[in-house]
């Protein structure tokens, strides 16, 4: 099986310097009544995705849910150590509170937007599409926490475009014309 977003859309939601809404299935139209989703994380171009996210919310009178996946420490590889113990209570309330931290003032600025928060443990990508399943539209960033700064578009970012059940909408920093890929994207537009 094929994978359902074309290489131009993927290309698209790569190079724009804007918000890309991708639409990769020909479905019934999801619910109005359906919520907006956003993936919540620190990088910059998470923040601009929440901000995007309540926009969209606010305007088409829709609920917002927040997701906030996190993955439990993998067990070590050493024989002699014992398990780790892990207060999964205790890790829940720590990534609610940073989401919430990262949504107050955006709830604030949007008090008729009605938020909830989801934590859930499992990998960004996987938590995102399975909330895609009920939602209107689902917005991420285009780069995570990840450490390949490189990368137009992350990897969770590509993961959603590929398996989300509902349109994707990738927000991105804007890239200045002064960086290298920006003075190469600004080179081939002159020359069209």
């Amino acid at each position: 099986m094929g994978l359902p977003v074309g290489s131009v859309s993927v290309a698209v939601a790569t190079h724009a310097q804007c918000p890309v809404v991708v639409v990769v299935r020909d479905d019934a139209p999801p619910s109005p009544n359906s919520p907006i989703v956003v993936g919540v994380e620190e990088s910059a171009d998470a923040r601009l995705a929440v901000g995007f996210a309540f926009e969209e919310a606010a305007a088409r009178g829709a609920g917002l849910v927040a997701v906030r996946a996190w993955t439990p420490p993998s067990s070590p590889w050493r024989s002699d150590r014992w398990p780790l113990d892990l207060d999964t209570d205790e890790v829940e309330l720590a990534e609610r509170n940073l989401a919430s931290h990262t949504l107050h003032d955006w709830c604030e600025r949007y008090p008729a937007v009605e938020v909830s928060v989801q934590t859930v443990s499992a990998t960004p990508a996987h938590a995102l599409e399975i909330a895609s399943r009920d939602a209107q539209l689902l917005v991420v960033g285009c780069q995570g926490r990840g450490g390949f700064h490189g990368l137009l578009l992350g990897s969770v970012s590509v993961q959603v475009l590929h398996h989300a059940r509902c349109p994707v909408a990738v927000v991105r920093h804007y890239i200045a014309p002064s960086t290298e890929v920006g003075a190469a994207a600004a080179a081939d537009h002159d020359c069209n």
